[in-house]
């Protein structure tokens, strides 16, 4: 399983594509993230797949480097698609991470839900979070 080595960049879906440029967002105190005065959001600079799929999970709207055939490269910006294939393939991974850990870890009592161990170390079912 953690073989997995996704092909970054590689036909990242998006809901929404953001016309503008990385350069043209408000600079803010935390230099992986500028803010949109057109829509008002702020917008997170993503360099990995993980980093990605975590802002889409969370309905962020993203920056993400893209090489241009020049050998240069922008910044492609917006939302990502929740049904991406490689947001969907890393969720899944994450939670067959959670899984082993469940199975792995020391418990004395079963989650309600999903009847995963849960960890004794966990204030709450790892699997089902």
């Amino acid at each position: 399983m953690d073989a997995y080595t996704p092909i970054r960049n590689c036909g990242l879906s998006f809901k929404f594509r953001c016309p503008k440029t990385w350069d043209s967002l408000r600079v803010t105190r935390d230099p992986g993230v500028r803010h949109c005065e057109a829509c008002r959001k702020d917008v997170y600079l993503c360099v990995t797949d993980e980093e990605t799929a975590l802002r889409a999970r969370e309905g962020r709207c993203v920056a993400r480097e893209m090489p241009k055939d020049t050998g240069e490269s922008e910044h492609l910006l917006g939302e990502v698609a929740a049904d991406d294939p490689m947001v969907v393939r890393l969720q899944t991974l994450r939670r067959e991470k959670r899984i082993d850990q469940a199975l792995n870890s020391p418990s004395s009592q079963a989650c309600p839900t999903c009847k995963f161990p849960i960890p004794d170390s966990a204030q709450a079912c790892v699997v089902c979070e």
